[in-house]
């Protein structure tokens, strides 16, 4: 019995209609291995972004403002009890993150540049075993003679003239001097306001930076000098 025959160029189409078709296979298996691939390379991408955010974020953190709470109306009429604020904790020089304890001012700060606390600026204060972060104003500066007579302020002998928004009482205080490198601060509420009258001055490393805004409530949000 003959065997069938088969026309050489046919054969040869069917071979290559074979090999398209295994060709298209392996283009269809791609095709669905694309999507993981992208889909892995938006998981990267979105860790990638998470981690750089968090970097950033400790970064302004540590050198350059805080958000702090307050939670008590010792600062009023300047600043009342639930509101959020901003520090700038860049306004006397930028920390170096790794000195700690008391040090000499010049080791403290990253470079050459740092600038000394001024009178009547209203700070925030490092967290004490007592108290959390305390914000209180600065009146007394390092070297001064410091006493309260009947709510009054006097400064080496000199009556302070002080702002309105200030709530004076009628309390009294004995002179004390100010040490070196620290500072005599007191509330803006005097009556309701724990400060230097009750646990003296404090050191400048105690200093974390400035008051610069407050953001909330919205409606009394505004900027401080």
């Amino acid at each position: 019995m003959s065997q069938p025959t088969i026309d050489p160029n046919k054969a040869t189409a069917l071979r290559f209609e074979a090999k398209r078709s295994l060709l298209d296979v392996l283009r269809s298996k791609g095709d669905k291995q694309a999507p993981k691939k992208k889909k892995s390379s938006f998981l990267s991408d979105t860790i990638k972004v998470i981690i750089a955010a968090f970097i950033i974020a400790f970064i302004i953190r540590t050198f350059l403002v805080q958000v702090s709470y307050v939670p008590y109306n010792s600062m009023k009429s300047t600043l009342s009890a639930g509101e959020w604020v901003v520090i700038n904790k860049a306004s006397y020089g930028i920390i170096n993150p790794l000195v700690t304890g008391n040090t000499k001012n010049s080791s403290r700060y990253i470079g050459s540049v740092s600038r000394k606390p001024k009178r009547m600026n209203v700070v925030l204060l490092s967290a004490t075993k007592k108290y959390g972060p305390t914000i209180r104003r600065i009146i007394g500066l390092p070297g001064e003679l410091i006493k309260i007579k009947k709510g009054i302020v006097y400064v080496n002998g000199r009556k302070m003239n002080e702002k309105n928004m200030i709530i004076k009482d009628r309390s009294d205080f004995g002179q004390i001097k100010v040490p070196a490198d620290s500072y005599f601060v007191l509330g803006d509420n005097r009556a309701f306001s724990s400060d230097s009258r009750n646990w003296g001055a404090v050191s400048r490393d105690n200093i974390i930076g400035i008051l610069t805004a407050r953001i909330w409530p919205l409606n009394k949000a505004r900027t401080f000098k």
